[in-house]
């Protein structure tokens, strides 16, 4: 009788010390990897750790990099530059260009830990995947090469999630509220087609799935922004989303297309 094939156990660096990291290395380590307190010799590492501190994170470790590859976990745009994560990696340690992951998707970091069946979008090169792979074992993984795609849904669904959660208020009735969360994120996947991103990655985990998640769900933090919002009440802790309407606007604008419910929503946050 043929035993089980044994896995590949890595060593894994993770950059970050939230609940997304601390859940991201029970992952890790229930399959049998170690996480390491020192980024180095890991043969991966993993970055998560909020958009707006990303560039800091990574500027702190880039002399430590040794060429591995290094999957990015967070969702969003840089707010002061609107680029994406990978973008502001590649700024940062650009000997990494070719080496650079994304996973993404419906992850409530909390279900993780508990071990709640999870999907995600993994994407990257081929032995980004290959690795990948390895390291979230337990996750269901959808693959693809369409890294800006897999990154502008883990920043668009946040825009939606606003909007949806603003029209769970205001809105005259479900078939207006509909519309509106479907009209964002057609607004977002526009903005995909002209920067070259896949269709196909709008429609999986971390495009639909991830919408799903974080637009249907009070318990989404961009979901009950867009309530606060609505109801006209201060804005409590973090928002990604904030960011995402305002670095999806800044981007559409510069390809010269019009996003009116994301330009809408963006006027609502500023008004305050």
């Amino acid at each position: 009788m043929q035993g089980r094939k044994a896995v590949r156990k890595i060593k894994i660096g993770i950059i970050g010390g939230g609940q997304w990291a601390n859940a991201l290395g029970a992952l890790v380590k229930r399959a049998g990897h170690s996480v390491g307190g020192s980024l180095l010799g890991a043969d991966l590492w993993l970055v998560a750790v909020p958009a707006e501190f990303f560039r800091i994170a990574v500027s702190e470790v880039a002399s430590d990099y040794k060429g591995q590859p290094i999957i990015i976990c967070t969702k969003g745009l840089e707010p002061k530059t609107h680029l994406f994560m990978s973008e502001v990696l590649a700024k940062v340690i650009p000997k990494c260009v070719g080496h650079i992951g994304v996973l993404s998707g419906p992850q409530f970091a909390a279900e993780v830990v508990r071990k709640v069946p999870t999907g995600s979008t993994l994407a990257g090169s081929a032995k980004v995947r290959e690795i990948g792979r390895v390291a979230f074992g337990e996750f269901y993984l959808e693959e693809t090469d369409d890294i800006i795609g897999t990154e502008l849904c883990g920043c668009g669904k946040n825009a939606a999630a606003i909007v949806a959660g603003f029209y769970s208020v205001r809105a005259k009735g479900e078939n207006e509220r509909a519309m509106m969360l479907s009209r964002a994120w057609a607004e977002v996947a526009h903005l995909g087609e002209k920067i070259g991103a896949k269709l196909r990655t709008f429609i999986g985990l971390c495009g639909t799935g991830d919408l799903f998640l974080s637009a249907a769900s009070p318990t989404s933090r961009n979901f009950s922004a867009g309530v606060a919002i609505a109801r006209r009440r201060p804005l409590v802790g973090t928002v990604e989303g904030v960011s995402a309407i305002r670095g999806i606007t800044f981007r559409a604008k510069k390809f010269g297309f019009k996003t009116p419910v994301l330009d809408f929503m963006s006027a609502k946050i500023q008004a305050g």
